[in-house]
């Protein structure tokens, strides 16, 4: 997870996989390297992951993902791995989702208060997962940012 939604959805695809536990799914070792990756890139960036959520994605992952992402947490996925990637988003919190959302359009020239009111009636994670180059924010996203950003900035 970098501080750019884009790396954040790239690093949560990259390096989809969970940590074994008592009470979730079982997993593999491949899929317990390659979830401890994610959740100590996650940490680095103060993003805490939820571990049994993070668990529930990683037993979906196939074994050829699991082995790719345990060795390198930059590895391409396959398209599955990667849409699983999209759904780690899930495990985050409300909040580190929308201060890694700010952190991407830039602390220049925005009113962060302003920017975290107006974006608590949205669902960041939701539009992030919804997000490619066809696909419109929901209505009264833009107009809700809007008095946030300075002029000119």
């Amino acid at each position: 997870m970098r501080t750019s939604v884009v790396i954040l959805t790239s690093v949560f695809a990259l390096a989809v996989a969970g940590c074994g536990g008592d009470d979730g799914p079982e997993l593999s070792s491949d899929q317990a390297a390659a979830a401890q990756s994610v959740i100590d890139a996650a940490a680095e960036d103060g993003v805490t992951l939820d571990e049994d959520c993070v668990e529930e994605v990683a037993a979906q992952l196939s074994d050829a993902d699991a082995a790719l992402a345990a060795e390198d947490d930059t590895a391409v996925l396959s398209p599955e791995g990667e849409a699983l990637g999209v759904q780690l988003l899930d495990c985050a919190d409300e909040d580190a989702i929308v201060d890694l959302f700010l952190a991407e359009i830039g602390a220049e020239g925005v009113d962060e208060d302003c920017a975290r009111d107006a974006l608590a009636d949205f669902d960041v994670a939701e539009i992030l997962r919804n997000a490619g180059e066809d696909t419109e924010p929901p209505d009264g996203f833009i107009e809700a940012l809007e008095p946030c950003f300075a002029p000119g900035g």
